[in-house]
């Protein structure tokens, strides 16, 4: 129907558009029949031709009207220029009167035909307008039409859309209550999780009480934080799951958990030197605070001079490890390992993508420094889960500085050594003591650790002269005789004695040496080299033996039964000097020894080995 309706119209419009073809042409030859031209037609002149036209049309047969076509004289167009000559030659009329009255000169000529085609012309502009019209007219209908269909369905969709919000809110807020009611939170220190709890504030109220818990009990500081450094995520963190199976610890259980958790193996970082590890930390901003921390203590410039630079003479990086809290350091101790060296050990749980080799490796030692966990023995063999020790002992990290400047400086005095046969070899005498000089320098000096490698100077100025120490040496041999500074036994320990008395008080009175309890005729040997200065009988002591050492000492053997060596004589350390007894004051059998510095008592028990 529609097809038919739109081929029924294009047949219209067809129709009309040959219409007003014709009539446009009609009136076009009625313009050229007057001689006028387009731009020359006024609306007043199309006025007074339509009224000619219409009077003279009247009465005109229908013949007239199927020949009108015909009755156009051909020699009228050619007189047509003749006619507009004539016309246009005439300059003092005006353009419309001479228009007029060639209008007029045409009615008369040929009124029929004018009025056929003006009449053409005008329905075919009627038939167009009221065309037009009816095609607005439509088209309003429509939109209006569309118009209220639209409005219509916005508010029926608004109606829908809204309800649909206010359901999917419901049913949002009632999942997020289920899953609230249904969820904990699961809380982790450096991703080892720990257990879970309703809330977070459960954990974050008492991470400093627990902090507090296991700094005491490890010896070294430990913060708990739920937020890092820069804005990093601190080592408390927390992850919602379901509650499915879960128990939801409280503020005493979470506080056991974190004061207590010194075993679990977490995550930490080392700083290696040259693929050696140095120290252990907890975090990788630690590491770098601690490294840059060191190198500020082993680059101090001297008075006087600038920092040129300061760099890790070695390769120093950071890895990631996995090691039991307790082996993390502080950032104290950590320091203190860089700049000064030490032993310091890592406990470590073997995982199953472990073994020996690949943990020396990790750590930056050798299967040598690896233990078992109670630091007693090497591992040789070991199962998944195992705690092993790794004990190493470091060095300080090298830092190269270089300082430039102009300072004044001490210059150590050197000790010289001179040998001389003129003293025993073993003996030494200072002959000049040192004195430290000083001298103003001006230049570039490169150190590591704080130790001079290389100057580069420009200026130097002596202001106080260096002295030396110089040490005699002797060289010459030992007599036999000459003492040792060494004291030794008296007695051989297998003749079996017996300590009887020691220094001290004893009856009432000082005893002034120890008593060795042997039988009669027991050697006596020289406790050190030196010359017999009593040989016979000496009050209380009955015979006995006296030798003068170096130093201010001297020995002394009491209660002797035979004395085998001379005043005056030289005895070297271990010879025989006498044979023991019970003369003197004695009750009985034994060696009464003594040794006195200066002619003070002075107990040989500790120095001789007789406790």
């Amino acid at each position: 129907m529609e097809d038919r309706r739109k081929q029924i119209e294009d047949i219209k419009d067809k129709d009309i558009k040959d219409k007003e073809r014709a009539a446009a042409l009609a009136f076009a030859r009625l313009l050229r029949n007057r001689g006028l031209k387009p731009d020359e037609v006024t609306p007043e002149m199309i006025q007074e031709i339509l009224r000619e036209e219409s009077e003279a049309s009247k009465g005109e047969a229908q013949a007239n009207t199927d020949n009108s076509k015909n009755e156009v004289p051909e020699n009228e167009d050619s007189k047509e220029p003749e006619e507009v000559k004539d016309e246009a030659s005439e300059k003092d009329e005006s353009s419309k009167s001479k228009s007029l009255k060639k209008l007029r000169a045409a009615k008369e000529r040929k009124p029929g035909a004018v009025s056929r085609a003006m009449t053409r012309l005008i329905d075919g502009f009627d038939r167009g307008q009221a065309r037009y019209d009816r095609f607005m007219h439509d088209q309003m209908i429509a939109l209006r039409t569309e118009y209220h269909k639209t409005v219509n369905m916005y508010k029926a969709s608004v109606k829908s859309i809204g309800r649909s919000v206010i359901t999917i809110s419901l049913m949002c807020s009632m999942m997020m209550l289920v899953f609230e009611y249904f969820t904990v939170y699961e809380y982790a220190y450096n991703g080892r999780v720990l257990g879970y709890v309703d809330s977070q504030d459960v954990v974050t109220d008492v991470l400093d009480v627990a902090g507090e818990h296991l700094s005491s009990n490890n010896n070294m500081e430990v913060r708990f934080t739920t937020e890092g450094k820069d804005g990093e995520e601190g080592n408390i963190t927390f992850r919602k799951v379901s509650s499915e199976g879960r128990t939801s610890d409280d503020a005493d259980q979470v506080v056991n958990k974190l004061a207590y958790m010194s075993d679990i193996e977490t995550v930490a970082y080392g700083i290696f030197e040259d693929g050696e590890i140095v120290a252990i930390v907890e975090s990788e901003y630690d590491a770098r605070v601690v490294m840059n921390e060191a190198k500020n203590r082993l680059s101090v410039t001297d008075k006087g001079m600038d920092l040129v630079s300061s760099e890790f003479k070695n390769r120093v990086e950071v890895k990631e490890l996995s090691v039991m809290l307790a082996s993390i350091q502080d950032d104290s101790t950590a320091i203190n390992h860089l700049t000064e060296g030490g032993e310091f050990k890592i406990y470590h749980i073997i995982n199953e993508d472990e073994n020996l080799n690949t943990i020396a490796e990790d750590f930056g030692v050798t299967k040598a420094d690896i233990y078992d966990g109670a630091n007693s023995d090497n591992v040789t063999s070991y199962e998944i889960g195992d705690k092993v020790c790794i004990r190493k002992t470091i060095d300080p990290v090298q830092v190269e500085m270089v300082e430039e400047g102009t300072m004044s400086e001490v210059v150590k005095y050197k000790t010289i050594k001179k040998e001389t046969n003129k003293m025993y070899k073993g003996d030494t005498i200072v002959r000049q003591e040192g004195v430290n000089g000083k001298q103003v320098i001006t230049g570039k000096i490169t150190k590591i650790n704080g130790e001079v490698v290389d100057r580069n100077l420009t200026e130097q100025k002596v202001i106080k002269e260096v002295q030396n120490k110089i040490i005699l040496v002797g060289t010459a041999k030992r007599p036999k005789t000459e003492p040792t500074g060494i004291f030794g036994n008296p007695l051989d320990p297998k003749s079996g004695y017996v300590i009887t008395s020691r220094v001290g008080a004893r009856w009432g009175r000082s005893h002034e040496g120890i008593d060795f309890g042997v039988r009669s005729g027991t050697p006596i040997y020289a406790s050190d080299g030196g010359e017999v200065v009593i040989s016979g009988v000496y009050g209380a002591y009955g015979y006995c033996i006296q030798i003068k050492h170096n130093d201010g000492y001297i020995t002394r053997y009491g209660h002797c039964s035979q004395l085998l060596v001379s005043k005056g004589q030289k005895v070297y350390k271990g010879q025989k000097i006498a044979l023991s007894g019970n003369t003197g004051r004695s009750t009985g059998p034994h060696l009464h020894f003594e040794l006195r510095k200066n002619g003070a008592v002075i107990d040989p028990g500790p120095i001789i080995g007789v406790y």
